[in-house]
Protein backbone atom coordinates (compact mmCIF):
# COMPACT_ATOMS: atom_id res chain seq x y z
CA UNK A 1 0.00 0.00 0.00
CA UNK A 2 3.12 2.03 0.18
CA UNK A 3 2.76 6.00 0.20
CA UNK A 4 -0.76 6.00 -0.54
CA UNK A 5 -3.67 8.05 1.83
CA UNK A 6 -7.34 7.73 1.18
CA UNK A 7 -9.87 10.15 1.92
CA UNK A 8 -13.68 10.03 2.42
CA UNK A 9 -15.57 13.40 2.48
CA UNK A 10 -19.06 13.42 3.81
CA UNK A 11 -21.29 15.49 5.08
CA UNK A 12 -19.61 16.62 8.61
CA UNK A 13 -16.09 15.41 8.05
CA UNK A 14 -12.95 15.27 5.95
CA UNK A 15 -11.18 11.66 6.57
CA UNK A 16 -8.23 10.07 5.81
CA UNK A 17 -6.60 6.51 6.46
CA UNK A 18 -2.50 6.10 6.07
CA UNK A 19 -1.60 2.51 6.07
CA UNK A 20 1.13 2.68 8.86
CA UNK A 21 4.77 0.61 7.62
CA UNK A 22 6.53 1.73 11.27
CA UNK A 23 5.14 1.31 14.54
CA UNK A 24 2.79 4.21 15.26
CA UNK A 25 3.28 7.07 18.00
CA UNK A 26 1.50 6.95 21.60
CA UNK A 27 -0.35 10.27 20.06
CA UNK A 28 -0.57 12.58 17.24
CA UNK A 29 -1.10 16.50 18.44
CA UNK A 30 -0.68 17.83 15.50
CA UNK A 31 -3.66 20.60 15.26
CA UNK A 32 -6.84 21.61 17.46
CA UNK A 33 -8.16 21.18 14.07
CA UNK A 34 -7.49 17.35 12.85
CA UNK A 35 -7.88 14.68 15.22
CA UNK A 36 -6.52 11.22 14.74
CA UNK A 37 -6.50 7.51 15.68
CA UNK A 38 -4.31 5.18 15.40
CA UNK A 39 -5.99 1.70 14.35
CA UNK A 40 -4.32 -2.10 14.53
CA UNK A 41 -5.23 -5.53 14.18
CA UNK A 42 -3.27 -8.96 12.37
CA UNK A 43 -2.30 -7.48 9.04
CA UNK A 44 -3.19 -4.43 9.35
CA UNK A 45 -2.26 -0.87 10.48
CA UNK A 46 -3.73 2.33 9.67
CA UNK A 47 -3.82 5.92 11.26
CA UNK A 48 -7.01 7.67 10.95
CA UNK A 49 -7.51 11.31 10.96
CA UNK A 50 -10.72 13.82 10.64
CA UNK A 51 -11.06 17.46 9.88
CA UNK A 52 -14.44 19.33 10.71
CA UNK A 53 -15.13 20.34 7.03
CA UNK A 54 -16.55 23.74 8.22
CA UNK A 55 -13.41 23.93 9.51
CA UNK A 56 -11.58 23.67 6.34
CA UNK A 57 -13.87 26.19 4.32
CA UNK A 58 -13.82 28.84 7.56
CA UNK A 59 -10.65 28.36 9.51
CA UNK A 60 -7.77 26.63 8.11
CA UNK A 61 -7.96 28.53 4.74
CA UNK A 62 -6.76 31.85 6.11
CA UNK A 63 -5.11 29.99 8.99
CA UNK A 64 -0.97 29.67 7.83
CA UNK A 65 -0.31 28.54 11.76
CA UNK A 66 -2.25 26.01 11.83
CA UNK A 67 -1.77 25.23 8.66
CA UNK A 68 1.83 24.69 8.97
CA UNK A 69 1.44 22.57 11.47
CA UNK A 70 -0.10 20.04 9.45
CA UNK A 71 2.07 20.29 6.70
CA UNK A 72 4.68 19.76 8.80
CA UNK A 73 2.88 16.77 9.78
CA UNK A 74 1.90 15.74 6.01
CA UNK A 75 5.71 16.04 5.00
CA UNK A 76 6.99 13.78 7.78
CA UNK A 77 4.41 11.27 8.38
CA UNK A 78 2.74 10.92 4.97
CA UNK A 79 3.49 12.14 1.77
CA UNK A 80 7.12 11.88 0.24
CA UNK A 81 6.69 13.04 -3.11
CA UNK A 82 9.46 13.81 -5.35
CA UNK A 83 9.48 17.32 -7.23
CA UNK A 84 8.27 16.09 -10.57
CA UNK A 85 6.05 13.31 -9.11
CA UNK A 86 1.77 13.29 -9.59
CA UNK A 87 0.28 12.05 -6.47
CA UNK A 88 -2.95 10.11 -7.00
CA UNK A 89 -5.59 11.05 -4.44
CA UNK A 90 -8.36 8.21 -3.85
CA UNK A 91 -11.58 10.21 -2.39
CA UNK A 92 -14.76 8.82 -2.01
CA UNK A 93 -17.94 10.81 -0.81
CA UNK A 94 -20.92 13.12 -2.09
CA UNK A 95 -19.16 15.98 0.20
CA UNK A 96 -16.03 15.90 -2.24
CA UNK A 97 -18.55 17.06 -4.93
CA UNK A 98 -19.76 20.06 -2.53
CA UNK A 99 -16.74 21.02 -1.40
CA UNK A 100 -14.25 20.34 -4.64
CA UNK A 101 -12.83 23.77 -5.02
CA UNK A 102 -12.04 24.48 -1.29
CA UNK A 103 -10.29 20.63 -1.10
CA UNK A 104 -8.52 21.89 -4.84
CA UNK A 105 -7.48 24.54 -2.50
CA UNK A 106 -6.82 22.94 0.60
CA UNK A 107 -4.81 19.79 -1.09
CA UNK A 108 -2.08 22.43 -3.27
CA UNK A 109 -0.99 23.86 0.45
CA UNK A 110 0.74 20.17 0.79
CA UNK A 111 1.03 18.62 -2.47
CA UNK A 112 2.69 20.13 -5.52
CA UNK A 113 0.72 17.75 -8.18
CA UNK A 114 -1.95 15.69 -7.52
CA UNK A 115 -4.87 13.94 -9.16
CA UNK A 116 -8.29 12.77 -8.20
CA UNK A 117 -9.85 9.09 -8.54
CA UNK A 118 -12.76 9.27 -7.36
CA UNK A 119 -14.07 5.61 -5.72
CA UNK A 120 -17.76 3.82 -5.41
CA UNK A 121 -18.34 4.54 -1.80
CA UNK A 122 -20.52 1.29 -0.82
CA UNK A 123 -18.13 -0.76 -2.09
CA UNK A 124 -15.38 0.71 0.22
CA UNK A 125 -17.79 0.14 3.25
CA UNK A 126 -18.30 -3.34 2.53
CA UNK A 127 -14.96 -4.13 2.11
CA UNK A 128 -14.16 -1.93 5.21
CA UNK A 129 -16.87 -4.08 7.06
CA UNK A 130 -15.59 -6.92 6.00
CA UNK A 131 -12.22 -6.35 7.33
CA UNK A 132 -13.58 -5.84 10.54
CA UNK A 133 -15.62 -8.93 10.43
CA UNK A 134 -12.77 -11.02 9.56
CA UNK A 135 -10.22 -9.96 12.23
CA UNK A 136 -10.16 -13.38 14.76
CA UNK A 137 -10.22 -12.74 18.47
CA UNK A 138 -11.50 -9.30 18.27
CA UNK A 139 -14.99 -7.78 18.30
CA UNK A 140 -15.63 -4.69 16.38
CA UNK A 141 -19.11 -4.53 16.01
CA UNK A 142 -21.46 -3.91 18.81
CA UNK A 143 -25.10 -3.55 20.07
CA UNK A 144 -26.36 -1.09 22.57
CA UNK A 145 -29.55 -2.34 25.05
CA UNK A 146 -32.86 -0.76 23.99
CA UNK A 147 -34.99 1.54 26.51
CA UNK A 148 -38.74 1.79 26.66
CA UNK A 149 -40.33 4.33 23.82
CA UNK A 150 -41.16 6.19 26.60
CA UNK A 151 -37.80 6.87 27.42
CA UNK A 152 -36.69 9.18 24.82
CA UNK A 153 -36.71 11.99 26.48
CA UNK A 154 -34.96 10.67 29.83
CA UNK A 155 -31.56 9.50 28.69
CA UNK A 156 -29.45 10.32 31.06
CA UNK A 157 -25.46 10.31 30.15
CA UNK A 158 -25.21 7.13 31.87
CA UNK A 159 -27.15 5.72 29.58
CA UNK A 160 -24.69 6.06 26.32
CA UNK A 161 -21.20 5.18 27.71
CA UNK A 162 -18.66 3.50 26.34
CA UNK A 163 -19.60 0.52 29.08
CA UNK A 164 -22.98 0.58 27.48
CA UNK A 165 -21.86 -1.18 24.14
CA UNK A 166 -22.62 -5.04 24.19
CA UNK A 167 -20.17 -6.31 21.63
CA UNK A 168 -20.52 -9.57 19.30
CA UNK A 169 -19.23 -11.61 16.41
CA UNK A 170 -19.43 -11.52 13.19
CA UNK A 171 -17.25 -13.79 12.04
CA UNK A 172 -18.99 -16.34 10.99
CA UNK A 173 -21.97 -14.81 9.53
CA UNK A 174 -22.41 -15.62 5.96
CA UNK A 175 -25.86 -14.43 4.91
CA UNK A 176 -26.34 -11.47 3.21
CA UNK A 177 -26.35 -8.39 5.88
CA UNK A 178 -27.89 -4.95 5.19
CA UNK A 179 -25.87 -1.75 5.58
CA UNK A 180 -27.67 0.96 6.41
CA UNK A 181 -25.51 4.24 5.18
CA UNK A 182 -26.50 7.71 6.63
CA UNK A 183 -25.19 10.33 4.75
CA UNK A 184 -26.80 13.04 2.74
CA UNK A 185 -30.05 10.93 2.40
CA UNK A 186 -29.94 7.67 3.70
CA UNK A 187 -29.46 4.65 1.50
CA UNK A 188 -30.44 0.86 2.13
CA UNK A 189 -28.08 -1.87 0.57
CA UNK A 190 -28.17 -5.14 0.41
CA UNK A 191 -24.06 -6.50 0.86
CA UNK A 192 -23.42 -10.18 0.21
CA UNK A 193 -19.97 -11.56 1.58
CA UNK A 194 -18.46 -11.64 -1.57
CA UNK A 195 -19.24 -8.04 -1.64
CA UNK A 196 -22.17 -7.69 -4.46
CA UNK A 197 -24.40 -4.10 -3.21
CA UNK A 198 -27.48 -3.98 -3.78
CA UNK A 199 -29.40 -0.84 -3.32
CA UNK A 200 -32.73 -1.62 -2.12
CA UNK A 201 -34.41 1.68 -0.94
CA UNK A 202 -33.82 5.21 0.01
CA UNK A 203 -34.66 8.54 2.14
CA UNK A 204 -34.59 11.82 1.42
CA UNK A 205 -34.14 12.56 5.45
CA UNK A 206 -30.36 12.44 6.56
CA UNK A 207 -27.25 13.95 7.79
CA UNK A 208 -27.59 17.04 5.48
CA UNK A 209 -30.89 17.32 6.68
CA UNK A 210 -30.39 16.79 10.47
CA UNK A 211 -27.56 19.32 10.01
CA UNK A 212 -29.84 22.00 7.90
CA UNK A 213 -32.76 21.86 10.44
CA UNK A 214 -29.95 22.11 13.63
CA UNK A 215 -28.61 24.97 12.15
CA UNK A 216 -31.66 27.07 11.06
CA UNK A 217 -33.91 26.14 13.79
CA UNK A 218 -32.00 25.38 16.55
CA UNK A 219 -28.22 28.09 15.65
CA UNK A 220 -25.76 25.39 15.30
CA UNK A 221 -23.16 25.26 13.47
CA UNK A 222 -21.42 22.29 14.74
CA UNK A 223 -23.74 19.46 14.61
CA UNK A 224 -21.41 17.00 17.17
CA UNK A 225 -21.97 20.03 19.63
CA UNK A 226 -25.80 20.11 18.48
CA UNK A 227 -25.72 16.32 19.49
CA UNK A 228 -24.27 16.99 22.90
CA UNK A 229 -26.48 19.63 23.64
CA UNK A 230 -29.64 18.30 22.63
CA UNK A 231 -29.07 14.97 24.26
CA UNK A 232 -29.59 17.45 27.36
CA UNK A 233 -32.78 19.33 25.87
CA UNK A 234 -36.55 18.77 27.13
CA UNK A 235 -38.59 17.84 23.94
CA UNK A 236 -42.05 18.39 25.47
CA UNK A 237 -41.11 22.25 25.19
CA UNK A 238 -41.62 21.90 21.63
CA UNK A 239 -42.95 18.22 20.92
CA UNK A 240 -46.61 17.27 21.55
CA UNK A 241 -47.83 14.26 23.47
CA UNK A 242 -50.38 12.03 24.02
CA UNK A 243 -51.18 14.07 27.38
CA UNK A 244 -51.23 17.25 25.18
CA UNK A 245 -54.17 16.08 23.53
CA UNK A 246 -56.39 14.32 25.72
CA UNK A 247 -55.52 16.23 28.76
CA UNK A 248 -53.19 14.72 30.80
CA UNK A 249 -55.34 11.53 31.63
CA UNK A 250 -55.00 8.62 29.10
CA UNK A 251 -55.18 5.61 30.99
CA UNK A 252 -58.96 4.95 29.89
CA UNK A 253 -57.10 5.33 25.84
CA UNK A 254 -54.33 2.79 27.19
CA UNK A 255 -51.79 5.41 26.50
CA UNK A 256 -48.79 6.40 28.76
CA UNK A 257 -49.22 11.00 29.10
CA UNK A 258 -45.47 10.93 27.98
CA UNK A 259 -45.86 8.69 24.60
CA UNK A 260 -44.66 11.38 21.89
CA UNK A 261 -47.58 12.29 19.33
CA UNK A 262 -46.26 15.02 16.85
CA UNK A 263 -42.47 16.11 16.60
CA UNK A 264 -43.09 19.84 17.10
CA UNK A 265 -46.27 20.21 17.22
CA UNK A 266 -46.81 22.20 20.31
CA UNK A 267 -44.05 24.82 18.33
CA UNK A 268 -47.51 26.69 16.46
CA UNK A 269 -48.96 27.49 19.84
CA UNK A 270 -46.00 28.85 21.29
CA UNK A 271 -46.13 32.51 21.45
CA UNK A 272 -42.64 33.63 23.09
CA UNK A 273 -40.38 31.72 20.62
CA UNK A 274 -37.67 33.20 20.94
CA UNK A 275 -37.92 31.78 24.51
CA UNK A 276 -37.44 28.42 23.33
CA UNK A 277 -33.74 26.99 24.29
CA UNK A 278 -31.80 25.53 21.58
CA UNK A 279 -30.97 22.28 23.40
CA UNK A 280 -34.88 21.80 23.54
CA UNK A 281 -34.99 22.00 19.88
CA UNK A 282 -32.43 20.30 19.10
CA UNK A 283 -33.59 17.61 21.31
CA UNK A 284 -36.77 17.11 19.19
CA UNK A 285 -35.15 17.60 16.00
CA UNK A 286 -32.27 14.23 17.12
CA UNK A 287 -35.77 12.25 18.40
CA UNK A 288 -37.08 12.85 15.03
CA UNK A 289 -34.19 11.94 13.36
CA UNK A 290 -33.86 8.73 15.26
CA UNK A 291 -37.45 7.69 14.76
CA UNK A 292 -37.58 8.46 10.94
CA UNK A 293 -34.22 5.98 10.32
CA UNK A 294 -35.30 3.44 12.97
CA UNK A 295 -38.80 3.05 11.68
CA UNK A 296 -37.96 3.12 7.57
CA UNK A 297 -35.00 0.85 8.64
CA UNK A 298 -37.28 -1.88 9.97
CA UNK A 299 -39.60 -1.73 7.27
CA UNK A 300 -36.63 -2.23 4.51
CA UNK A 301 -35.12 -4.91 6.44
CA UNK A 302 -38.25 -6.88 6.58
CA UNK A 303 -39.32 -6.36 2.75
CA UNK A 304 -36.51 -7.59 1.52
CA UNK A 305 -35.78 -10.38 4.46
CA UNK A 306 -32.58 -9.29 5.95
CA UNK A 307 -31.87 -10.26 9.84
CA UNK A 308 -28.41 -8.49 10.39
CA UNK A 309 -28.26 -4.72 10.18
CA UNK A 310 -25.38 -2.55 10.34
CA UNK A 311 -25.24 1.02 10.85
CA UNK A 312 -22.96 3.06 9.15
CA UNK A 313 -22.49 6.81 9.90
CA UNK A 314 -23.57 9.46 12.64
CA UNK A 315 -20.81 7.99 15.06
CA UNK A 316 -22.75 9.62 18.49
CA UNK A 317 -23.54 7.40 21.01
CA UNK A 318 -26.31 9.18 22.29
CA UNK A 319 -28.08 9.25 18.85
CA UNK A 320 -27.02 5.52 18.59
CA UNK A 321 -28.76 4.70 21.55
CA UNK A 322 -32.16 6.73 20.95
CA UNK A 323 -31.58 4.41 17.62
CA UNK A 324 -31.60 0.87 19.52
CA UNK A 325 -34.51 1.87 21.33
CA UNK A 326 -36.70 2.54 18.26
CA UNK A 327 -35.42 -0.22 16.16
CA UNK A 328 -36.50 -2.17 19.44
CA UNK A 329 -39.97 -0.39 19.25
CA UNK A 330 -40.45 -1.29 15.55
CA UNK A 331 -38.75 -4.99 15.11
CA UNK A 332 -42.46 -6.71 15.41
CA UNK A 333 -40.95 -10.14 14.90
CA UNK A 334 -37.77 -9.45 17.38
CA UNK A 335 -35.82 -11.43 14.86
CA UNK A 336 -33.26 -8.98 13.90
CA UNK A 337 -29.69 -7.68 15.08
CA UNK A 338 -29.01 -4.14 14.94
CA UNK A 339 -25.26 -3.20 15.26
CA UNK A 340 -22.90 -0.47 14.95
CA UNK A 341 -19.25 -0.50 14.63
CA UNK A 342 -16.05 0.98 16.26
CA UNK A 343 -14.58 2.92 13.89
CA UNK A 344 -17.26 3.46 11.58
CA UNK A 345 -16.28 6.60 10.28
CA UNK A 346 -13.34 5.43 8.72
CA UNK A 347 -14.70 2.16 7.14
CA UNK A 348 -14.88 3.82 3.51
CA UNK A 349 -11.40 4.78 3.78
CA UNK A 350 -10.40 1.58 5.29
CA UNK A 351 -11.79 -0.64 2.41
CA UNK A 352 -10.46 2.00 -0.28
CA UNK A 353 -7.19 1.00 1.20
CA UNK A 354 -7.67 -3.07 0.90
CA UNK A 355 -9.16 -2.56 -2.39
CA UNK A 356 -6.16 -0.91 -3.44
CA UNK A 357 -4.17 -3.66 -2.50
CA UNK A 358 -6.31 -6.26 -4.34
CA UNK A 359 -6.15 -3.69 -7.11
CA UNK A 360 -10.36 -4.02 -7.15
CA UNK A 361 -11.37 -0.51 -7.37
CA UNK A 362 -14.20 0.95 -9.43
CA UNK A 363 -13.61 4.32 -10.06
CA UNK A 364 -17.14 6.47 -10.62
Amino acid sequence: MGNTICFDVEEFYFKFSFALDKKPQDSYNISKHLSCTVFQAPNLSFLFGKILLTDITDTLLNNEEELKKIKKFVEEELIKQNEDELYEINVTGSGFDIYKEEINIFFGKFIKKYTFHKQKLIKCIAQGIKALKSVPDKHFFYSIDPHSILHLNNFKEEDYTDEKKKYTSLVDLKEDIMVVNIRSGVSYYQVSDELQCERVSGSIIGESTFASLIRLLAGYENCMEALDEGMKGDLTAVDMTVGDIYGGNCADLGLPDTLLASSMGKAQYIKETDKIKPRDLAKSIIVMFAINIGMMTNLVADSVDLKTVIIQGFPHLGFQALLSTVFAQYDKNKDKTFVFADYSEFLACLGMHLLIKEDDLENC
